[in-house]
């Protein structure tokens, strides 16, 4: 697997910190440690592992269990499955003092936040203050931003302690999250088989119980497919929801951040924490409750293993009450082609210009795209401005953006008015998690399709719109690859979405913790 130098020296500091910690260079931090650990140690590692968040901040409320050893124990995980690459700056050294910090304050007794204590992991094309904001690129190796994310602020303000900062595709440029530059990220369910992208790091570290909670981001599905690929939660939240201060994005009218938990609830508290909102939420009533299902489009060409597990989901919905309404969304694959990439490659130019100038970062987007180590990353960059160069991308981008685009948002808000559904049921992906290696294209049902757009095409549609939409994972398959049902609710609907979500994980079967 291919290491750099950046990846190396940021691994060799980590280390170097780990053991000064171990060998007593810090010994406030290790007395309070040290006596955390005798205070919380009714707890095996591997129960704490197993945490959702809400579970771990009611234990930490509660004194069961410490800051600190909480970090310890998941830095451990950590390091143990390192060579699964979904770290590119984690130092143990860092993540302790936050968490001994964590414990002072709570021991004190001054009022804490929702977050008190709660590790997360970040994106790396999201700004920490305190860490670099790399993109996954070689060019922005040593960024380090002088803030952070308005949304990392958000969940600092709430307690939250920052553990590290996630492997992610290439500048958030693809599905596999294959990063020539930090590694190759693997999935928990199987280090061959891809995680899923671009937010991939997020989905190892939180499925591979390395953390409870992370925060990626996604345009056309990059939270969404490596939750539903590594058997998590993945929420896109209506579009502007979240603020998008401080993060790399790639389309001013598609990017959002969103988290990824291992229970709807926890992405419901992350929901709540960013947008003041109430923190609690409950299930919606399945019995009566009409949801579309729409198999133009969402069900075509589907994998024979998702095609029955979703089938199964689905069944099982209406044995609770569930009113499935069949009915399709009509030229949801035309206007698709027609907006999808148009308003991603030019917006990216005007996006990513944007940051690196708010940086500093002395290169611009043409200087970036020339270092870029992804080949279909790159080739994309080139393409959008070759594009914009020979004076078509404009007039794509204004089509998509005054034509095709509103016509896929009416079409959506009329199917869920006409239909008088609350939301519609699809399948997340319509393959599993493929093998690690082809970067172009992909086998499904005897042909070879191109790779990113046949793991987004289900999840394209909604984040195009500009619609909420929740990953829940719900099956395995025989070769015990996670399967994801996924949610799309109207503009707006985002507590009514995760609240119905909620009520189908009640009744949905969970996969299994990954064996790795």
């Amino acid at each position: 697997m291919k290491k750099n130098k950046h990846k190396q020296a940021r691994r060799i500091f980590s280390a170097f910190g780990f053991l000064a910690l171990m060998l007593g260079l810090f010994p406030p931090a290790l007395s309070l440690y040290h006596d955390a650990r005798a205070d919380s140690g009714s707890f095996t590692d591997g129960e704490i592992l197993e945490f959702t968040a809400k579970e771990a901040l009611q234990v930490l409320e509660g004194g069961g269990l410490t800051a600190v050893r909480y970090v310890d124990v998941l830095l451990g995980r950590a390091a143990q499955y390192e060579d699964y690459n979904a770290f590119i700056h984690l130092d143990p050294v860092q993540v302790r003092a936050a968490a001994v910090e964590s414990d002072q304050i709570r021991a004190s007794g001054v009022p804490v936040g929702p977050l008190h204590g709660l590790p997360i992991v970040i994106k790396d094309n999201v700004n920490t203050f305190d860490m670099p904001t790399t993109g996954g690129t070689p060019a922005l190796a040593y960024n380090q931003p002088v803030s952070d994310a308005a949304v990392v602020q958000t969940l600092r303000d709430a307690g939250a302690v920052i553990m590290g900062k996630v492997n992610l595709h290439e500048l958030a440029g693809g599905v596999t999250s294959n990063n020539p530059t930090f590694g190759t990220v693997g999935n928990p369910y199987g280090k061959t088989r891809i995680p899923g992208g671009s937010s991939g790091g997020n989905a190892m570290a939180v499925g591979g119980r390395m953390a409870p909670v992370g925060i990626g981001t996604d345009t056309g599905g990059s939270v969404r497919i490596p939750a539903a690929l590594c058997g998590i939660v993945g929420f896109r939240p209506t579009k502007g929801r979240y603020s998008h201060e401080g993060i790399i994005k790639l389309s001013e009218t598609r990017s959002t951040s969103g988290p990824m938990t291992r229970s709807v609830g926890d992405a419901a508290l992350i929901d709540a924490v960013l947008t003041g909102g109430d923190l609690e939420l409950q299930a919606a009533e399945l019995d009566g409750l009409r949801l579309g299902v729409p198999r133009q489009y969402f069900y075509e060409n589907l994998h024979p293993d998702v095609d029955k597990e979703i089938g199964k989901v689905l069944h099982r919905l209406e044995q609770a009450g569930v009113v499935l309404v069949e009915a399709d969304i009509p030229d949801v694959g035309a206007l698709v082609a027609a907006s999808s990439f148009p308003i991603m490659l030019y917006e990216s130019i005007f996006g990513i210009n944007q940051y690196l100038s708010d940086q500093n970062a002395g290169i611009d987007y043409t200087a970036l795209a020339s270092q870029v180590a992804s080949p279909g990353v790159q080739e994309l960059m080139f393409s959008a401005l070759y594009l914009m160069d020979a004076g078509l991308l404009p007039q794509y981008y204004d089509a998509a953006m005054n034509i095709y685009r509103p016509a896929l948002q009416w079409n959506y808000a009329q199917y869920f008015a006409i239909n008088d559904v609350e939301a519609i049921l699809i399948p997340t992906t319509i393959l599993p998690a493929a093998k690690i290696g082809n970067e172009s294209t992909v086998h499904l049902n005897g042909r070879d399709l191109p790779l990113v757009e046949t793991y987004i095409q289900n999840t394209d549609p909604s984040s195009i719109a500009g619609i909420p939409s929740i990953s829940l994972p719900v099956a395995l398959t025989k070769e015990k690859l996670p399967v994801g049902l996924e949610l799309d609710g109207p503009v707006g609907s985002d507590r009514r979405l995760l609240a119905i979500a909620l009520a189908i994980e009640e009744v949905a079967p969970q996969p299994p913790s990954p064996d790795m």
